[in-house]
């Protein structure tokens, strides 16, 4: 795929730039959320609750809302293909009232064992900050296990990167969109996923009654 420079402008550029910049030249698997309400057609639903899950689409933001509680990861995903290695990055806002370890953040799906890696922010209402997490799930419904991260997140807007460098799922947070800072590593072929991902979203870890976040875009930087 080679590299697409910073936010998809050539490197020397990059010092004009703000992390939410709409890069020049997209990579197809971007979404700025950005098309009047409606979800494009590369997006699959995963795990909606029936009339209780919201979605909206729109404000150059993808919302997701649910009112019931629901199991483990929800939100939309779309294929890979074949991506050899890459850098997929998002801007993520939560509802600082939602219930305890619901978690925000991207899913990487492997289809052939149908088994999920999530990467995102767990709440913690008790402790009035988020943690960044790693949850492995055989399936959207089913938790399998965790890797918790003692970094502390106070801030409910924040960035998310996930590198796949071939071998690992490098897990990285920043608050401010310029720095990012790797906080958890998951092995991917001799770890749980087995194999290199084959589709990604913007998901929620659903674990209490309320929830509430949106995502204000989602890129493929490299």
């Amino acid at each position: 795929m080679g590299n697409r420079g910073f936010y998809g402008y050539k490197p020397d550029d990059r010092t004009l730039l703000t992390p939410d910049t709409c890069p020049t030249n997209p990579h197809p698997w971007d979404d700025e959320f950005d098309n009047d309400g409606v979800l494009d057609g590369k997006w699959t639903a995963v795990n909606y609750n029936g009339a209780n899950t919201v979605e909206r689409i729109g404000d150059s933001r993808y919302c997701l809302a649910d009112i019931a509680r629901n199991t483990r990861l929800m939100g939309i995903e779309q294929a890979l293909g074949s991506p050899g290695k890459f850098k997929i990055r998002c801007k993520v806002e939560t509802e600082m009232g939602t219930a305890d370890y619901n978690g925000f953040g991207i899913g990487f799906k492997n289809a052939g064992n149908g088994r999920y890696v999530w990467f995102g922010v767990l709440h913690h209402s008790s402790h009035g900050y988020m943690s960044p997490c790693v949850i492995r799930c055989s399936d959207a419904l089913t938790y399998v296990s965790e890797a918790d991260s003692d970094c502390w997140v106070i801030n409910n807007r924040f960035y998310l990167e996930v590198e796949y460098d071939g071998t690992s799922l490098l897990c990285k947070i920043s608050t401010s969109g310029y720095n990012f800072a790797t906080v958890l590593t998951e092995a991917v072929g001799a770890g749980y996923l087995a194999a290199a991902p084959t589709h990604f979203g913007p998901m929620v870890h659903h674990y209490g009654i309320y929830l509430m976040a949106s995502w204000d875009w989602i890129r493929c930087i490299q």
